[in-house]
C-alpha cells in the first residue's frame, strides 16, 4: 500500500508530538516507518520550510518520503495533484481529514482515512505485540465510514 498523507493533519491527531515541535516531520516519519507494513509505502506533504522556496525539497527516510511543498502550493494541492497520477487504485490510499482532500479523493474512487482513524489503526498494529493495549470499540460514524468504502 502507498500512503499519501497530509503530514501536519496527522501530526494534529497524534498526542505525543505537539505541532510546535522542531523535530516532528522526523518523529511522526520515524514513527511511520516502524508502524507501517514492511511492503507498504508512504509519502508525506509538508509546507514548505522556506518563503521563497521555489522548488521545494524531498527527503527520503527508508519507505517514507518527505515533500515539503515549493512556495504557493499547500500540501493539500501537492497531495491533491499527486492523486491524480495513480492508475492502481486499490494501492493507494490518502489519509487527511481534510474535506477538500477527501472530496478528490471520492471523485478519483481513491481511499481517504482522516487523520485520527489512521492514527487509531497505526497505534493498534504498533502494540500488537503487547497483550494488554486492546483497541478502542469502533464508533457508529467509523463504522459508517468503513462501511461506505466497501460498498
Amino acid at each position: 500500500m502507498i500512503y499519501l498523507i497530509d503530514g501536519y493533519n496527522l501530526i494534529g491527531a497524534w498526542h505525543h508530538v505537539q505541532l510546535r515541535d522542531s523535530e516532528k516531520e522526523r518523529k511522526l516519519a520515524s514513527f511511520l516507518r516502524q508502524s507501517l507494513r514492511s511492503r507498504d509505502s508512504a509519502v508525506l506533504y509538508f509546507d514548505g520550510r522556506r518563503l521563497l522556496d521555489t522548488l521545494g525539497e524531498r527527503e527520503s527516510c527508508g519507505a517514507i518520503s518527505i515533500v515539503y511543498t515549493p512556495a504557493g502550493i499547500s500540501a493539500d494541492e501537492a497531495i491533491q495533484r499527486a492523486m491524480t497520477s495513480y492508475q492502481q487504485k486499490k494501492s493507494v490510499q490518502i489519509v487527511s481529514s481534510d474535506r477538500e482532500i477527501q472530496k478528490t479523493a471520492k471523485s478519483l474512487r481513491l481511499v481517504c482515512v482522516g487523520s485520527d482513524i489512521f492514527m487509531k489503526m497505526l497505534y493498534a498494529s504498533f502494540h500488537a505485540g503487547e497483550g494488554d493495549v486492546k483497541p478502542e470499540e469502533m464508533s457508529s460514524l467509523e463504522f459508517g465510514y468503513w462501511e461506505s468504502c466497501f460498498r
